[in-house]
C-alpha cells in the first residue's frame, strides 16, 4: 500500500511538472491566438480550428475570466487539459478493462508510460494543451455511454446524450471519424449480424455523422466563424502512397524515439512499442471472442485506422507531421499494460517496470535541460526587445509574420497588437489562420501603424520575397525604419503614419 501511494504521488508530481514544462512551449504556438480571439467570437468573423471553437472556447473563457491574460493562465490551461485527459482514460480502463487489466499493473505502467519522453515530438504531443487530448478522452467515455446504449437501448435521453457529446466532438474534429467512429461502425456492422440492438449504434452513428456535416456547413455560413477541421488531409493518389508509407514508418519511430540503432533509450523505447503492438494484437484476438466488450476490438481497430488515416491522406510531408499520429500515443499505453498482464513470469514483470523506469528517469533529465532553457536569461529576450521598441516609439498595432505575432501580442499583455501577415506575388497580404477578419480592417485601427519584417527572410520567413522596395510601392514611403539588432542579426520596424489594411 505505501509503494502505491508513492507511485501515486509520483504520477501527481509529474501531471505537475509536465503542465509547467509546457506551459512555456504554449506561449509560442497555436494556442495562443485561440486566447487572443476570444473576444472575437459571435462578434466579428473568425478564422479557426473547430475544436478551438466547441472544446477550448468554454474551458479558455472560464479560465481567462478569473485569472487573465498571462502566463499563469498558460499553466493552468495545460494542467485542466491533462488531468481531464488521464480521468479520461482511468474511466475508460476501470469500466471496460478492470477484469483484464489489474489495478496494481495500471498503477505502475499507466502512469509511467504516459509521461516517458520518448522524444520531443512525443513531449509536446502528450501534454502541451492539444485539444485531440481531451478529445481522446471524451472518445474513451463515449464507449461508456455506448455499452449502455446496448443495454438500455429504450432510454431516449441516453441516445439523447450520446448523440450530443458525440456531436459535439465529430464537429470540433472531423478527424474522430476516420479514427473513432470508422472502426467502432464496422464492429457494430459485424455484431449486427447476430444482435438487432447493435443497429441502434449503427443508426446513431450514421444520423452523427450527417449532423455533423449540416451544422459545419450551417457555422461557416453564419459569416461569424469560417471552421477548418483539424488537420483535414485529403485522400492521396496512388503514386504518393509509396512515399507516405516511408514517413509513416519513420514517423512512428520519430514518435518513440525508436529508432534501430545501438543506443541503448532507443533500443529500450522500441522494445515498449513493439511490446504495445504485442499487446494490442493478443486483445483483439480476445475480443474476437467476447462478444460483449466492445473495448477490446475497438482500441486495436482505432490503432490501425489512425494510422491508416494517415498513410492514404496528404498529411505527411516530413518528420514533423508525424504529430497527426497523436492517436496512437494514447492508444499503446492499453497494449503494454495487456501484455504485461498476461506474463506469468515475475522476472518479466520486473524487467519492463525497470526499463520504464529508466525511460522515467531519462525524461526527467531531458526535461530539465528543456526547463532550464525556457527559464535562461535569453527565453523571450528577442520578443520583449522587439515590444519594448514598439512601445518607444509609440505604435501600438502594426503587423509581422505569424510566428511572431500571437507571442508578441501575448507578452505585452495585448497592449501591442501584432497582426499575422504574409507575403504573396511580392505583396503584403492578410494571413487568415486563427484571425479575426475586424484585425484587417482599416476601420479597427486609425493612425499610425507598423510592419515588423527581416528583409533576408530568416526572422520572417512567411514575408520572405517581400523587400523594401515591394513595401514601398505598396504602401508608399515610411514615416521611419528602425533597425533592431539581435544576435548579429537585424529586423527592421518599418512605420508608416495610417494604418496599412488600407492597401491590402
Amino acid at each position: 500500500m505505501f509503494v502505491k501511494k508513492i507511485v501515486l504521488a509520483l504520477l501527481g508530481l509529474n501531471i505537475l511538472v509536465n503542465s509547467v514544462f509546457n506551459s512555456f512551449n504554449v506561449i509560442n504556438s497555436d494556442t495562443v491566438w485561440s486566447y487572443l480571439l476570444l473576444p472575437h467570437f459571435f462578434k466579428d468573423m473568425v478564422y479557426l480550428a473547430s475544436d478551438t471553437f466547441i472544446l477550448h472556447y468554454p474551458i479558455s473563457f472560464l479560465l481567462i475570466k478569473f485569472i487573465g491574460l498571462n502566463s499563469t493562465l498558460v499553466f493552468v490551461d495545460t494542467f485542466v487539459l491533462v488531468v481531464l485527459t488521464l480521468v479520461g482514460w482511468l474511466a475508460f480502463y476501470f469500466y471496460f478493462l478492470k477484469k483484464y487489466i489489474s489495478v496494481i499493473k495500471l498503477i505502475y505502467i499507466l502512469p509511467a508510460f504516459i509521461f516517458i519522453n520518448f522524444s520531443q515530438t512525443f513531449y509536446q504531443m502528450i501534454s502541451i494543451p492539444s485539444l485531440r487530448n481531451i478529445e481522446f478522452a471524451i472518445a474513451l467515455l463515449l464507449l461508456i455511454y455506448f455499452d449502455n446504449l446496448l443495454l438500455l437501448n429504450r432510454r431516449i435521453l441516453l441516445k439523447l446524450g450520446v448523440f450530443l457529446i458525440m456531436l459535439l466532438l465529430f464537429i470540433s474534429d472531423p478527424y474522430f471519424i476516420y479514427v473513432f467512429a470508422a472502426p467502432l461502425l464496422l464492429i457494430m456492422l459485424i455484431r449486427a449480424r447476430k444482435n438487432l440492438r447493435y443497429w441502434n449504434v449503427i443508426g446513431l452513428l450514421f444520423t452523427t455523422i450527417v449532423a455533423n456535416t449540416a451544422i459545419r456547413s450551417l457555422l461557416n455560413k453564419t459569416q461569424h466563424f469560417l471552421l477548418h477541421g483539424v488537420n483535414n488531409g485529403h485522400i492521396v493518389f496512388p503514386s504518393k502512397i509509396a512515399s507516405n508509407i516511408d514517413l509513416t514508418i519513420k514517423g512512428i519511430l520519430n514518435i518513440f524515439d525508436s529508432y534501430p540503432n545501438l543506443h541503448l533509450l532507443s533500443f529500450l523505447s522500441l522494445s515498449l512499442f513493439l511490446l504495445g503492438v504485442y499487446g494490442l494484437y493478443i486483445m483483439f484476438k480476445k475480443g474476437l471472442g467476447d462478444k460483449k466488450n466492445i473495448a477490446l476490438l475497438l482500441l486495436p481497430l482505432c490503432f490501425v485506422f489512425t494510422i491508416l488515416a494517415y498513410l492514404t491522406s496528404g498529411q505527411p510531408t516530413d518528420l514533423a507531421t508525424s504529430r497527426y499520429l497523436i492517436f496512437i500515443v494514447f492508444l499503446l499505453p492499453f497494449g503494454v499494460c495487456y501484455a504485461i498482464s498476461k506474463f506469468s513470469s515475475k522476472y518479466a514483470r520486473t524487467t519492463i517496470i525497470l526499463v520504464l523506469t529508466i525511460l522515467s528517469l531519462a525524461n526527467f533529465i531531458q526535461m530539465y535541460f528543456v526547463f532550464k532553457s525556457a527559464n535562461n536569461s535569453q527565453q523571450y529576450e528577442e520578443n520583449q526587445l522587439i515590444i519594448k521598441i514598439v512601445q518607444q516609439y509609440g505604435v501600438r498595432y502594426g503587423y509581422t509574420s505569424y510566428w511572431n505575432s500571437g507571442i508578441n501580442t501575448f507578452l505585452s499583455g495585448n497592449v501591442s497588437q501584432f497582426i499575422q501577415v504574409g507575403c504573396i506575388n511580392n505583396r503584403i497580404q492578410p494571413h487568415k489562420w486563427l484571425a479575426s477578419e475586424s484585425w484587417f480592417d482599416k476601420n479597427t485601427h486609425k493612425g499610425k501603424t507598423f510592419l515588423l519584417i527581416d528583409f533576408e527572410g530568416s526572422r520572417t520567413p512567411e514575408l520572405k520575397g517581400c523587400d523594401l522596395k515591394d513595401v514601398t510601392e505598396q504602401f508608399g514611403k515610411p514615416a521611419q525604419i528602425v533597425p533592431i539588432p539581435y544576435a548579429g542579426e537585424n529586423i527592421s520596424l518599418v512605420i508608416f503614419n495610417y494604418n496599412i489594411a488600407e492597401e491590402f
